[in-house]
């Protein structure tokens, strides 16, 4: 099991000779073999970019969901905003990395809340969004705004295998163990854990 940018790179040229249709993630047209990528911010929003960077290379075009709340970096700082306009201008889609913002808070009105917060503050629109460590917190929001909604249960992602490297641990196998297995995929992936030489370049 590699998390190495190169092999990264590799299984996505890997899928494209496949078949696989790596360029409208999160977007609705639907190729008969399609992948869909997506990318949760959990920690360091300059890996995100590596990895876009990485995805530029071979034409793919990934989802970045951005958390509103997160304790290792601002959402609405300078840099961080700069890093999401070049996300952008490589075509690439983002979104909120949705977490309640009180506790008492009802889950519709929230993350429609939080949605219209970082839509205004990043000046453009955000049109996706999931769901931070659904497991831990027990949210379930599959059901909320399925317009926008591209949590791996949401009804956008109904038919389609699921993989995510969750915890640095791929659960069924890398994805690169999966092509032409399934015609449809999600595959979830954290910059925080993919590297070009060590894991410890990320922390």
């Amino acid at each position: 099991m590699s998390f190495e940018l190169s092999h990264y790179k590799d299984t996505l040229l890997e899928y494209k000779k496949a078949g696989y249709d790596i360029s409208n993630s999160c977007m609705n047209n639907r190729a008969k073999k399609d992948l869909h990528l997506t990318h949760d911010i959990d920690f360091n929003p300059s890996l995100a970019l590596r990895l876009a960077k990485v995805e530029n290379d071979v034409s793919a075009i990934s989802t970045y969901f951005f958390r509103l709340k997160a304790i290792n970096y601002n959402l609405f700082a300078s840099d961080t905003i700069q890093i999401i306009k070049e996300l952008v201008s490589m075509g690439h889609n983002i979104g909120l990395h949705y977490e309640k913002t009180r506790a008492d808070a009802n889950l519709e009105l929230d993350v429609k809340r939080a949605i219209n917060i970082t839509s205004e503050m990043l000046s453009m629109n955000i049109n996706f969004f999931n769901v931070h460590e659904p497991a831990r917190t027990g949210l379930d929001i599959s059901k909320i705004f399925p317009e926008k909604n591209r949590s791996y249960n949401s009804s956008f992602f109904e038919g389609y295998k699921y993989l995510s490297d969750s915890g640095g641990r791929w659960r069924e196998g890398c994805f690169s163990q999966h092509i032409n297995q399934h015609n449809k995929m999600l595959v979830l992936t954290h910059p925080l854990w993919w590297y070009e030489n060590s894991p410890s370049e990320n922390y």
